[in-house]
Protein backbone atom coordinates (compact mmCIF):
# COMPACT_ATOMS: atom_id res chain seq x y z
CA UNK A 1 0.00 0.00 0.00
CA UNK A 2 1.91 3.22 -1.23
CA UNK A 3 2.07 5.96 1.87
CA UNK A 4 1.01 9.70 0.88
CA UNK A 5 1.93 12.56 3.32
CA UNK A 6 -0.67 15.17 4.04
CA UNK A 7 -0.10 18.58 6.32
CA UNK A 8 -3.48 19.73 7.16
CA UNK A 9 -3.48 23.47 7.74
CA UNK A 10 -6.54 23.96 9.59
CA UNK A 11 -7.58 25.27 13.16
CA UNK A 12 -11.14 23.61 13.74
CA UNK A 13 -10.15 20.16 15.79
CA UNK A 14 -13.63 18.48 14.74
CA UNK A 15 -13.26 19.21 11.05
CA UNK A 16 -9.20 18.49 11.63
CA UNK A 17 -10.59 14.85 13.13
CA UNK A 18 -12.83 14.52 10.28
CA UNK A 19 -10.29 14.84 7.77
CA UNK A 20 -8.02 12.28 9.77
CA UNK A 21 -10.92 9.67 10.05
CA UNK A 22 -11.47 9.71 6.64
CA UNK A 23 -7.74 8.98 5.46
CA UNK A 24 -6.96 6.37 7.69
CA UNK A 25 -9.86 4.64 6.81
CA UNK A 26 -9.02 4.80 2.86
CA UNK A 27 -8.90 1.12 1.66
CA UNK A 28 -6.27 2.43 -1.35
CA UNK A 29 -3.70 4.45 0.67
CA UNK A 30 -1.91 4.87 4.06
CA UNK A 31 -1.55 8.86 5.26
CA UNK A 32 0.77 9.96 7.09
CA UNK A 33 -0.86 13.21 8.33
CA UNK A 34 0.96 16.21 10.22
CA UNK A 35 -1.53 18.99 10.75
CA UNK A 36 -1.01 22.74 11.66
CA UNK A 37 -3.91 24.77 13.07
CA UNK A 38 -2.74 28.51 11.68
CA UNK A 39 -0.46 30.07 8.73
CA UNK A 40 2.24 30.54 10.60
CA UNK A 41 2.57 26.95 12.24
CA UNK A 42 1.97 25.49 8.33
CA UNK A 43 4.80 27.83 7.15
CA UNK A 44 7.29 26.77 10.33
CA UNK A 45 7.10 23.36 9.35
CA UNK A 46 7.66 23.35 5.86
CA UNK A 47 10.23 25.90 6.60
CA UNK A 48 11.74 23.07 8.32
CA UNK A 49 12.28 20.85 5.57
CA UNK A 50 9.30 18.69 5.98
CA UNK A 51 7.34 17.77 2.57
CA UNK A 52 4.00 16.42 1.67
CA UNK A 53 2.26 14.83 -1.02
CA UNK A 54 -0.17 17.39 -0.45
CA UNK A 55 -1.82 19.86 1.39
CA UNK A 56 -5.18 20.60 2.93
CA UNK A 57 -5.96 24.54 3.57
CA UNK A 58 -8.17 25.80 5.27
CA UNK A 59 -8.83 29.71 4.22
CA UNK A 60 -10.34 30.98 7.09
CA UNK A 61 -7.05 30.81 9.86
CA UNK A 62 -6.13 32.89 13.05
CA UNK A 63 -3.90 35.77 11.99
CA UNK A 64 -3.07 35.16 8.00
CA UNK A 65 -5.24 33.44 6.00
CA UNK A 66 -4.96 30.71 3.70
CA UNK A 67 -4.04 33.26 0.63
CA UNK A 68 -1.40 34.36 2.43
CA UNK A 69 -0.15 30.97 3.45
CA UNK A 70 -0.43 29.87 -0.46
CA UNK A 71 1.16 33.09 -1.71
CA UNK A 72 4.19 32.20 0.69
CA UNK A 73 4.64 29.36 -0.66
CA UNK A 74 4.89 29.40 -3.76
CA UNK A 75 6.76 32.52 -3.84
CA UNK A 76 9.73 30.34 -2.20
CA UNK A 77 9.17 27.92 -4.86
CA UNK A 78 7.29 25.52 -2.97
CA UNK A 79 5.25 23.47 -5.96
CA UNK A 80 3.07 20.59 -3.77
CA UNK A 81 -0.03 20.53 -4.65
CA UNK A 82 -2.87 22.42 -2.64
CA UNK A 83 -6.17 21.88 -2.03
CA UNK A 84 -7.90 24.41 -0.07
CA UNK A 85 -11.21 24.13 1.76
CA UNK A 86 -13.54 26.60 3.03
CA UNK A 87 -17.18 27.05 4.12
CA UNK A 88 -16.78 29.48 1.64
CA UNK A 89 -18.21 29.78 -2.24
CA UNK A 90 -17.02 33.33 -2.44
CA UNK A 91 -16.16 33.72 -6.16
CA UNK A 92 -13.37 36.43 -5.80
CA UNK A 93 -11.76 34.32 -2.54
CA UNK A 94 -11.87 31.08 -4.98
CA UNK A 95 -10.29 33.02 -8.08
CA UNK A 96 -7.81 34.25 -5.41
CA UNK A 97 -6.55 30.99 -4.26
CA UNK A 98 -6.33 29.68 -7.62
CA UNK A 99 -4.51 32.75 -8.96
CA UNK A 100 -2.05 32.11 -6.21
CA UNK A 101 -1.40 28.40 -7.10
CA UNK A 102 -4.46 26.14 -5.65
CA UNK A 103 -4.44 22.97 -7.21
CA UNK A 104 -7.99 23.13 -6.46
CA UNK A 105 -10.64 24.69 -3.84
CA UNK A 106 -13.76 22.72 -2.59
CA UNK A 107 -16.20 23.16 0.13
CA UNK A 108 -16.20 21.46 3.62
CA UNK A 109 -19.44 19.70 2.92
CA UNK A 110 -18.33 18.40 0.11
CA UNK A 111 -15.85 16.15 1.78
CA UNK A 112 -18.58 14.88 3.84
CA UNK A 113 -17.06 10.86 2.97
CA UNK A 114 -13.48 9.64 2.21
CA UNK A 115 -14.76 8.52 -0.95
CA UNK A 116 -15.03 12.66 -2.22
CA UNK A 117 -11.78 13.85 0.04
CA UNK A 118 -9.65 10.54 -1.71
CA UNK A 119 -10.69 11.23 -5.22
CA UNK A 120 -9.92 14.73 -5.02
CA UNK A 121 -6.23 14.39 -3.32
CA UNK A 122 -5.64 11.67 -6.03
CA UNK A 123 -6.84 14.09 -9.10
CA UNK A 124 -4.71 16.90 -7.76
CA UNK A 125 -1.38 14.64 -7.66
CA UNK A 126 -1.94 12.77 -10.85
CA UNK A 127 -2.67 16.23 -12.11
CA UNK A 128 0.75 17.43 -11.37
CA UNK A 129 2.35 13.68 -12.11
CA UNK A 130 1.17 14.60 -15.90
CA UNK A 131 2.23 17.89 -15.85
CA UNK A 132 5.91 17.40 -14.90
CA UNK A 133 5.56 14.50 -17.60
CA UNK A 134 4.72 17.28 -20.26
CA UNK A 135 7.21 19.65 -18.99
CA UNK A 136 9.70 16.83 -19.16
CA UNK A 137 8.64 16.23 -23.03
CA UNK A 138 8.56 19.77 -23.97
CA UNK A 139 12.30 20.34 -22.28
CA UNK A 140 13.98 17.46 -23.91
CA UNK A 141 12.37 18.54 -27.68
CA UNK A 142 13.67 21.73 -27.04
CA UNK A 143 17.07 20.19 -26.07
CA UNK A 144 16.70 18.50 -29.02
CA UNK A 145 16.49 21.64 -31.71
CA UNK A 146 19.30 23.31 -30.02
CA UNK A 147 21.56 20.25 -30.06
CA UNK A 148 20.53 20.25 -33.89
CA UNK A 149 21.14 23.94 -34.13
CA UNK A 150 24.61 23.82 -32.21
CA UNK A 151 25.24 21.09 -34.40
CA UNK A 152 24.28 22.86 -38.10
CA UNK A 153 26.09 25.76 -36.52
CA UNK A 154 29.53 23.86 -35.74
CA UNK A 155 29.11 22.52 -39.57
CA UNK A 156 28.73 26.00 -41.06
CA UNK A 157 31.76 27.02 -39.04
CA UNK A 158 33.85 24.21 -40.69
CA UNK A 159 32.69 24.48 -44.08
CA UNK A 160 34.01 27.71 -44.75
CA UNK A 161 37.84 27.37 -43.77
CA UNK A 162 37.37 23.70 -45.00
CA UNK A 163 36.35 25.04 -48.44
CA UNK A 164 38.95 28.08 -48.41
CA UNK A 165 41.51 25.11 -47.47
CA UNK A 166 40.40 22.88 -50.17
CA UNK A 167 40.65 25.53 -52.94
CA UNK A 168 44.34 26.46 -51.41
CA UNK A 169 45.66 23.06 -51.68
CA UNK A 170 44.23 22.47 -55.15
CA UNK A 171 46.58 25.20 -56.32
CA UNK A 172 49.46 23.53 -54.15
CA UNK A 173 48.87 20.38 -56.47
CA UNK A 174 50.25 21.98 -59.45
CA UNK A 175 53.14 24.68 -57.61
CA UNK A 176 54.72 25.19 -61.27
CA UNK A 177 52.23 27.31 -62.11
CA UNK A 178 52.31 29.83 -58.79
CA UNK A 179 54.70 32.23 -58.56
CA UNK A 180 56.43 32.54 -54.94
CA UNK A 181 54.28 34.90 -53.30
CA UNK A 182 50.94 33.42 -54.86
CA UNK A 183 52.69 29.95 -53.33
CA UNK A 184 52.90 31.69 -50.15
CA UNK A 185 49.46 32.72 -49.85
CA UNK A 186 47.64 29.45 -51.28
CA UNK A 187 49.82 27.98 -48.11
CA UNK A 188 49.10 30.40 -45.54
CA UNK A 189 45.22 30.10 -46.84
CA UNK A 190 45.49 26.31 -45.49
CA UNK A 191 47.37 27.23 -42.69
CA UNK A 192 45.01 29.74 -41.56
CA UNK A 193 41.74 27.07 -42.15
CA UNK A 194 43.43 24.21 -40.09
CA UNK A 195 43.57 26.84 -37.43
CA UNK A 196 40.55 27.75 -37.86
CA UNK A 197 39.07 24.77 -37.69
CA UNK A 198 41.31 23.27 -34.36
CA UNK A 199 40.08 26.57 -32.88
CA UNK A 200 36.22 25.26 -32.90
CA UNK A 201 36.68 21.56 -32.47
CA UNK A 202 38.51 22.76 -29.36
CA UNK A 203 35.02 24.74 -28.32
CA UNK A 204 33.57 21.00 -28.51
CA UNK A 205 33.72 20.07 -24.81
CA UNK A 206 32.35 23.08 -23.50
CA UNK A 207 28.85 22.67 -24.64
CA UNK A 208 28.35 21.85 -20.96
CA UNK A 209 28.19 25.74 -20.49
CA UNK A 210 24.72 26.92 -21.01
CA UNK A 211 22.96 30.67 -21.59
CA UNK A 212 19.57 31.83 -20.48
CA UNK A 213 16.95 32.19 -23.53
CA UNK A 214 13.87 34.19 -23.11
CA UNK A 215 12.45 32.60 -26.10
CA UNK A 216 12.24 29.71 -24.85
CA UNK A 217 10.32 30.90 -20.99
CA UNK A 218 13.73 30.67 -18.62
CA UNK A 219 14.56 27.16 -20.20
CA UNK A 220 18.49 27.11 -20.26
CA UNK A 221 20.02 25.14 -23.77
CA UNK A 222 23.45 24.17 -24.78
CA UNK A 223 25.06 26.92 -26.69
CA UNK A 224 28.15 26.89 -28.54
CA UNK A 225 31.06 29.35 -26.50
CA UNK A 226 32.11 32.81 -27.18
CA UNK A 227 35.15 31.96 -26.12
CA UNK A 228 37.69 29.26 -26.22
CA UNK A 229 38.75 27.56 -23.39
CA UNK A 230 41.88 27.63 -20.84
CA UNK A 231 44.54 25.96 -21.64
Amino acid sequence: MITRSVLIVEDEQNFIQTLEYALRNSPEHRYDMRHAQSAEEGLEIIGNGARFDVILLDYYLPGRNGGDFLKTIREAGDETPVICISVSQDYKIVQELMQSGADNYVAKEELNNSLALEKTISAVIEKRRYEKRIAELEIGSHRMDAIITIVRTVQHELNNPMAISQLALSRLADPGKLSQEEYRRAFDQVQEGIDRMAAILRLLPEFREELFNEKLQGLKIYSLPTKSPSP
